[in-house]
C-alpha cells in the first residue's frame, strides 16, 4: 500500500508544478500579443513611437 501512495504523492506534485508552470507561458503570448497589437496602432499612426515603446514597458 505504501507504494501506491507513494506514486499517488508524486502524481499531486507534478500536477502541482504543471499547473504553476501553464500560467507563465499564457502571459508571455499575452504580453507579446499586446505588443503586437501596439505595433499595428504605432504602423496605423494611431499611436507615436514613444506612446509605443512606452506600452512594450
Amino acid at each position: 500500500m505504501k507504494g501506491i501512495s507513494k506514486k499517488f504523492s508524486l502524481l499531486i506534485v507534478a500536477e502541482e508544478e504543471t499547473e504553476a508552470i501553464q500560467p507563465v507561458a499564457q502571459n508571455q503570448i499575452s504580453a507579446a500579443d499586446e505588443i503586437l497589437k501596439f505595433k499595428k496602432l504605432l504602423d496605423d499612426g494611431i499611436l507615436t513611437k514613444e506612446e509605443f515603446d512606452a506600452k512594450k514597458k
